[in-house]
């Protein structure tokens, strides 16, 4: 059976459990301890803390000393909160790295986010949601006032659209002291992008969020109105950079930005030939083709035509000027289409703005960009 379990490094953990502020907490929590790093982490710092943990995995409760006191438990199980509570009370710290997998928005899940406050964070349409939503909010019920939490989440709780009303959430009924940014190989098997989220159960005091990227002594910082948007530290950091992009689009008249409306996979069957992410590179590649005949309700690219990859881990970003001719387009590429595109592409290739695209990209895995990006650049 599989539980989703991407341990976390000694590195992180150490990180993670350096933002507390506590002096000598009596409970240290962990839900989904896994290999326990993160308790172990948290024993070295202080010693005379009782250290409880619970895991699903009855492989990771035997491995451990009894140092340790861990025992079976499922956080998505909506009796789990109560049951730490009445062993041990109110939590002083909360540490976690909960499995990264979707669960069915049924009846245990919304109990558990109902009693933490969360109901209203979920659309009403979700089908399914992330399980580290529901590890967020059984940390949140067993947190003592004032306790610290550092839980450490996917890139979508920090930087999408999505979870905005979860971000408002939390910064209107808790304080948050700090989001680190995670490289994307802090964890085996995996290159989601992740955060650690430090907070305190108490009201916001309304001070600056501190934002920085581990192994990075830079620090932004950030206010809560801000936060709501986004949290990601590369996006701050490019943004707050001297960058003459600022005001150098103005001068152009947008006509349009639009993304192809037929899937790369429908135009590999249909066998004729089109445009797709994989033609586009870093080097801001030059592409020409023949004039082709096409549907009148397939979206395609001209000569002029300034091409940007919408999605992709590795492309994202990357951007193409069509020299010559036509062809379809998938709907992994946007295009944007100007007075003079000759020279918006130059413009786009001596500001780099792949760059500025890449660093303000959402997404776990897969990145992406948006319309409402493009047009902040360049209709802003």
């Amino acid at each position: 059976m599989s539980f989703a379990q991407f341990y976390t490094n000694e590195i992180v953990s150490e990180h993670l459990v350096s933002l507390m502020k506590s002096k000598s907490p009596a409970n240290i929590l962990d839900i989904g301890c896994g290999e326990a790093s993160l308790l172990l982490a948290a024993g070295k710092r202080w010693k005379s803390a009782n250290l409880i943990g619970f895991d699903i995995d009855p492989n990771n409760i035997k491995s451990f000393n009894k140092k340790l006191q861990l025992d079976t438990g499922d956080g998505l199980d909506p009796d789990l909160s109560k049951k730490i509570l009445d062993l041990f009370g109110p939590i002083d710290i909360a540490v976690s790295n909960p499995p990264y997998l979707s669960i069915n928005f049924e009846r245990r899940a919304k109990n558990i986010l109902s009693e933490a406050g969360l109901s209203d964070v979920i659309s009403k349409k979700m089908k399914v949601i992330p399980a580290e939503l529901v590890f967020l909010a059984q940390n949140l019920l067993v947190m003592k006032k004032a306790g610290e939490l550092g839980v450490i989440l996917p890139a979508g709780f920090i930087s999408g659209e999505r979870w905005k009303p979860l971000r408002e959430f939390i910064i209107s009924e808790y304080s948050i002291n700090s989001c680190v940014q995670l490289p994307n190989d802090a964890f085996k098997n995996t290159e989601a992008s992740t955060f650690a989220l430090y907070l305190k159960n108490e009201k916001n005091e309304s001070k600056k969020i501190k934002l920085h990227q581990l192994g990075h002594e830079k620090i932004q910082l950030i206010d809560d109105e801000s936060a709501i948007d986004r949290m990601d530290y590369s996006y701050y950091s490019y943004m707050s950079s001297d960058q003459s992009d600022k005001n150098v689009f103005n001068q152009f008249e947008l006509n349009e930005i639009f993304r192809g409306n037929v899937s790369e996979a429908n135009l590999s069957c249909s066998g004729i030939k089109y445009l797709h992410t994989s033609d586009l590179n870093e080097d801001y590649k030059l592409l020409s083709s023949r004039y082709y005949s096409i549907s009148d309700d397939m979206r395609y690219a001209e000569k002029g035509d300034i091409l940007i990859a919408r999605v992709g881990s590795r492309c994202v970003g990357n951007f193409g000027y069509v020299e010559y001719g036509r062809l379809p387009i998938s709907d992994c590429v946007f295009v944007l289409r100007s007075t003079d595109n000759l020279k918006l592409w130059q413009l786009i290739k001596a500001n780099n703005i792949g760059d500025r695209l890449k660093s303000s990209s959402l997404g776990v895995g897969a990145k992406y960009i948006t319309k409402k990006m493009l047009k902040d650049i360049f209709n802003g």
